[in-house]
C-alpha cells in the first residue's frame, strides 16, 4: 500500500504543485485497485493473527482507501457507483486536507498527539468544525451532505476500533427546513425552450431530450451503452437498460422521437446506430470518441443552458439533476400518474423523495381544492 502517500503543504511549497497533487491524491484513492485492496486483507488478517486492532497499522489514507473500497455485498461488484465513491473521496479529502493545515494547532491541543489526522481529533474539534462550516458560504444542503459523509466515516473508524471517541455522537441534526431544499423548478416551457433553441445541434438536442423525457441522473447517462438500447416491437418503445444509484438496473423507456434525435447524433459524430452493437461504445462519447466522465457532462449542460442567454437561465444556475425534477412533475401533472409509480420510474428508495421533488405540485393542487368557486358566493 506504499502508493498512498501525499506530498503534504508547507510554507515553501508552489501552490500549483500542492494543487495537482490533491487531484492525483483524489485520483488514487478514487480508482479501484486490487493489489491495494489484497495487501490491505493481509495486513488485516495479520493484525487479527497476532490479536491486534483490525487497522491499527492502517495510516491516515489508506484507511480511507479502504473504506470507499472496502467490500459491501457479497456478490462480486455489487456496490455503490465509481462516482459515488469519487463523491464520498472528494468530501473526505477536503476535511482531510482541513484537517492537516491545522497540525501545529493539534500538536499543543492533544496530549497524546499522532502523526494521524482522525486519530488526534476530539469531540470538541468536531464541535468547533461545525461551528466554523456553518460560517462559510455553503448551501445548507451541501453543509448537510458534508458532515454527514464525514460523520458516516467517523463512526465506522469507532467501530471498528481505529480511533477511541464516539465523535459521530457530536454532529448536530442537518435536517433540512424547507427554505433549504434547493429550488430545481423547470417548468415545460423552459424545456421546450432549451429544446427549440437546440434542434439544430444534434448533441445538445439530443442530449437534453434524453435528460428531460427519461428521468436519469447524468451519471447515468454518460455512462449508458449503445449495446444496452433495445426495441420492443409490441409496445413500440425503446427501452436503455442503466445501472443506476444503489447498483440496481432499469429499463428506461425512450419514446421513438426522442430516440431518432439520438440517432442523428450519432450518425453525425460517425457511430454505430445498429441495434444491440457491442462495439457501440457508449451512447454519448466527445470529438475523440472517448466517454465523457459524468463531472465533465454535468458541467457541459449547465454550460450550454447558461450559454442560450434565455431568460429564465439568467436567474439561477441550472444543473442536469433539475431535468430529473422536471420529469417526476411531468409526470404528476401531465400525465396523472401516480405518486407511487413515479417513486418506481425513478427508484427512490425513500416515498419521501419523490414527495420533496412534487411538494410544490402536491400544494398547489390542494390549495386548489382549497379555493372557493366564483359560482359559490
Amino acid at each position: 500500500m506504499d502508493k498512498l502517500h501525499f506530498l503534504n503543504k508547507n510554507d515553501g511549497s508552489n501552490e500549483l504543485i500542492y494543487n495537482q497533487e490533491k487531484k492525483k491524491l483524489l485520483q488514487l484513492l478514487s480508482t479501484i485497485d486490487e493489489k491495494i485492496l489484497n495487501d490491505a486483507e493481509l495486513k488485516i488478517i495479520d493484525n487479527e493473527k497476532n490479536q491486534r486492532s483490525t487497522f491499527e497499522s492502517f495510516s491516515e489514507l489508506e484507511i480511507i482507501y479502504y473504506y470507499i473500497h472496502r467490500k459491501r455485498h457479497v456478490k462480486k461488484g455489487k456496490g455503490i457507483s465509481e462516482d459515488t465513491k469519487k463523491k464520498y473521496v472528494g468530501e473526505l479529502l477536503y476535511f482531510y486536507h482541513l484537517i492537516k493545515q491545522e497540525k501545529v494547532m493539534f500538536q499543543e491541543d492533544v496530549a497524546e498527539y499522532e502523526d494521524n489526522v482522525w486519530r488526534n481529533l476530539r469531540k470538541r474539534h468536531i464541535r468547533s468544525l461545525q461551528e466554523w462550516l456553518s460560517n462559510q458560504n455553503f448551501a445548507m444542503a451541501t453543509l448537510a451532505r458534508k458532515l454527514n459523509i464525514l460523520k458516516s466515516f467517523l463512526k465506522w473508524l469507532y467501530e471498528n476500533d481505529y480511533i477511541k471517541e464516539t465523535l459521530h455522537a457530536e454532529f448536530l441534526s442537518t435536517a433540512l427546513d424547507q427554505e433549504d431544499v434547493p429550488d430545481r423548478e423547470l417548468t415545460y416551457d423552459e424545456v421546450m425552450e432549451l429544446l427549440n433553441y437546440y434542434q439544430h445541434h444534434v448533441l445538445n438536442h439530443a442530449l437534453l431530450s434524453l435528460l428531460a423525457t427519461t428521468g436519469l441522473r447524468i451519471a447515468e447517462v454518460a455512462n449508458a451503452k449503445w449495446q444496452d438500447i433495445e426495441y420492443d416491437e409490441q409496445r413500440q418503445q425503446y427501452y436503455l437498460k442503466v445501472r443506476v444509484k444503489g447498483d440496481k438496473w432499469r429499463d428506461t423507456p425512450i419514446a421513438p422521437h426522442i430516440f431518432q434525435r439520438v440517432v442523428a447524433y450519432r450518425e453525425r459524430r460517425g457511430l454505430s446506430v445498429e441495434l444491440g452493437d457491442e462495439q457501440g461504445g457508449n451512447v454519448f462519447v466527445t470529438r475523440n470518441y472517448k466517454p465523457y466522465s459524468a463531472n465533465y457532462m454535468s458541467q457541459y449542460v449547465t454550460i450550454i443552458m447558461e450559454e442560450t442567454g434565455l431568460p429564465f437561465t439568467k436567474k439561477k444556475r441550472y444543473t442536469p439533476h433539475f431535468f430529473r425534477h422536471f420529469y417526476a412533475s411531468y409526470l404528476y401533472n401531465k400525465k396523472g400518474v401516480q405518486v407511487d409509480d413515479i417513486q418506481e420510474a425513478l427508484l427512490h428508495v425513500d416515498r419521501r423523495t419523490t414527495l420533496r421533488y412534487l411538494e410544490k405540485d402536491l400544494k398547489r393542487e390542494k390549495d386548489l381544492k382549497l379555493t372557493i368557486g366564483v359560482e359559490e358566493f
